[in-house]
């Protein structure tokens, strides 16, 4: 046998011969795997952040088209229900607030023509100053010959 072998095999280990640690593999890929899973678990939380904006958002347009569709209905059951004092241009506006934060500004604009009249709505939701939802509507009323004559509404006066 070479000396150089017996040498070796006839000796203790010391030290210096196990400079790499066993399980250094293991503390290596565990650490690995813990960066993976907390990049992992910011994008989720991130993503789960969206969809709840967004469900919020979606529950607030929700109920924004109700208010608005609501308002449209008085509107067609009586153009002028709900209104002050006509202003500019003879135009009727209203505002309502609700519990919820929303605000419902109705703005009536009657049209006379020579067998009635033509009242155009337009009904905007806002929600601290931003319109979350409008619409526009319109209701003709027959018979009338101006906007006094169906103050109280409905299509026989």
């Amino acid at each position: 046998m070479p000396r150089g072998f017996a040498d070796r095999s006839m000796r203790r280990r010391t030290a210096a011969d196990r400079a790499v640690w066993p399980g250094a593999a293991f503390v290596v890929e565990a650490l690995i795997l813990l960066v993976f899973l907390a990049g992992c678990l910011a994008v989720f939380m991130q993503l789960f952040g969206d969809a709840n904006e967004t469900g919020r958002q979606n529950v607030q347009l929700e109920e924004a088209v109700e208010l608005a569709s609501n308002r449209a209905e008085r509107f067609a059951a009586d153009p002028l229900a709900g209104m002050g004092e006509p202003g500019e241009g003879g135009a009727y506006a209203s505002a309502d607030e609700t519990d919820d934060g929303l605000t419902v500004i109705c703005e009536v604009v009657p049209e006379p023509l020579s067998a009635g009249v033509l009242y155009r709505a337009s009904i905007a939701v806002t929600a601290d100053g931003e319109e979350v939802f409008s619409l526009a509507t319109a209701r003709y009323v027959a018979g009338a010959a101006g906007v006094a004559d169906v103050q109280g509404g409905g299509a026989n006066g």
